[in-house]
């Protein structure tokens, strides 16, 4: 049982906690990404494209994970990426060459060779 939110946990306990939401959202992402995959085929069928957004700043070790994110997308036919992130975009161009790209409105670009 959980102490009440008063209560200061100890660093184990907060650890499991973590676990646990961690693992739930695993879960959660499996049944998203199943239903996204069936949303993309039936938009498709309906004469409809389908754009998802990246817009998070990803770390250098979690690129791999993008790939694997991605992948189940691409190849049910995803239409394109609204990215935020200029390593997200060249990281998407390279990984996925048939991908449409688009610049979110949160994207920023600092100077000259970011323009490049």
């Amino acid at each position: 049982m959980r102490k009440h939110f008063t209560e200061p946990y100890t660093r184990e306990q907060m650890q499991s906690i973590w676990e646990e939401i961690d693992l739930a959202h695993v879960h959660m992402l499996r049944i998203f990404g199943r239903w996204l995959v069936d949303c993309i085929r039936y938009a498709h069928l309906l004469g409809r494209k389908v754009y998802l957004t990246v817009n998070t700043l990803v770390k250098e070790s979690e690129f791999s994970e993008l790939y694997e994110y991605l992948m189940p997308y691409y190849r049910a036919g995803l239409d394109g990426v609204i990215i935020q992130d200029m390593g997200v975009f060249a990281f998407i161009r390279d990984a996925f060459p048939q991908m449409e790209l688009h610049g979110s409105t949160q994207m920023t670009i600092t100077g000259e060779y970011g323009a490049e």
